[in-house]
């Protein structure tokens, strides 16, 4: 009985093609929309994570800030100044294995005929191993050229191609930073991030080398780069707070004059956050499936009045009413499970074509998909109950005589 009328709900949909693509758009459009938003949440927060992944779990950023409590402490842009003895106390302790004290600008940085703004910091080399970066060409430089204040420059991998730089030819290299001549000594690998996170777009030179050069001799320190030593890696944090709360001796009912930015806390926020947003859009694509509903069942009604001379046909030669119900119901199913099929495949197509003609990643949720086709089955047999009731409950005798 159930497969006859899905044979005879596929031949309806065949007769009336126009009208059933027009009645499953809605449906087509929550199913496909869900299914693309989904992957281009979870695409998001994976992207969150690889951006964060190397810096891993070992390592804490103190900035100038005004903090509280928790992962991320405070509020930046007040509290006390960072100086080089907060640095110098954080590298005495036990529990921390590098420090990288950090100036950065906003400066313009040229070569041959190409210039852009980008972020120039001045840093120790202890920021190789608190970011855990690798040089692709050249070298970082050394501990000399730092104490001496050498105006040499490691170029983020992003900013080196930008300026034509690339390959073992770059190293030697004579650039310009604000006004003043630096030697290229190596290029990063690329290595992903976010924001301050990142050195792609960057440009690392000495602290020295930028104090008094680039920017005042007594410029304040905007970061200090917090590596744990090995085992110390859940107790390090803790220690960090210690040191900073005794170098700008701060009594036991003072606040933080500094902010603690936890990497792991960040991802984690981020993404929560990515996955709240993922569920309201998904939420609110949801709405077409509903629209998509309401829209099946009015052509199931419009069907019922098409077709009561054969309801009534049907039930003088025998049919029951449960028969009639049976038949509009699987008609319903059958037309919202025909668009909850195609938006799935539309929704996977773009899923998946989505990062070829942009930027954003996607990851792909069958769970996400198969769900959505069972709402869309739901949508349909919820939508097919008014229509197929009605239809049943037709008399015969009224039904035949009906024009």
């Amino acid at each position: 009985m159930i497969l006859e009328s899905a044979r005879l709900a596929l031949g309806r949909l065949r007769a009336n093609v126009v009208r059933s693509a027009l009645t499953v758009l809605g449906v087509v459009i929550g199913v496909g929309a869900i299914v693309t938003l989904v992957a281009v949440g979870n695409g998001s927060a994976n992207a969150v994570s690889n951006q964060f992944s190397g810096l891993g779990a070992d390592t804490l950023t103190v900035s100038q800030g005004r903090g509280f409590s928790g992962g991320l402490r405070g509020a930046a842009g007040s509290g006390t100044p960072l100086t080089s003895t907060d640095a110098a106390a954080l590298s005495r302790d036990p529990q921390i294995g590098s420090t990288a004290p950090i100036v950065q600008r906003a400066l313009n940085v040229s070569y041959g005929g190409v210039s852009q703004t980008t972020e120039v910091q001045g840093t120790t080399t202890g920021v190789l191993k608190t970011d855990n970066l690798s040089v692709a060409s050249g070298a970082f430089f050394t501990g000399f050229a730092a104490a001496h204040g050498l105006r040499v420059v490691v170029l983020g991998a992003t900013l080196a191609s930008n300026l034509g730089l690339s390959g073992s030819s770059a190293p030697s290299t004579v650039i310009r930073i604000g006004s003043s001549s630096f030697t290229v000594v190596g290029i990063l690998e690329p290595q992903g991030g976010v924001g301050f996170l990142s050195p792609d777009d960057a440009a690392l030179v000495p602290m020295q080398s930028m104090l008094g050069r680039l920017v005042g001799s007594n410029a304040s320190i905007s970061q200090i780069r917090v590596q744990a030593a090995p085992g110390s890696v859940n107790t390090f944090g803790s220690a960090v707070e210690a040191d900073m709360r005794s170098a700008h001796n701060l009594s036991t009912t003072q606040a933080d004059d500094f902010l603690v930015i936890n990497p792991t806390t960040v991802v984690q926020a981020q993404k929560q956050s990515s996955t709240d947003f993922t569920r309201l859009i998904t939420a609110i694509a949801a709405i077409s499936l509903i629209v998509g509903g309401i829209g099946v069942a009015n052509v199931m009604l419009v069907a019922v009045r098409e077709r009561t001379r054969e309801i009534g046909v049907r039930r003088a030669l025998g049919a029951r009413r449960r028969d009639i119900i049976v038949q509009f119901l699987t008609e319903a199913t059958v037309l919202s499970a025909v668009g909850g099929a195609i938006g799935v495949l539309l929704g996977l197509g773009f899923a998946y074509l989505l990062p070829s003609i942009s930027s954003q990643q996607t990851q792909v949720s069958y769970w996400a998909a198969l769900i959505a086709f069972v709402a869309s089955v739901v949508v349909g047999i919820v939508a097919g109950v008014g229509p197929a009731n009605q239809a049943a409950a037709l008399e015969p005798a009224s039904a035949l005589r009906y024009e």
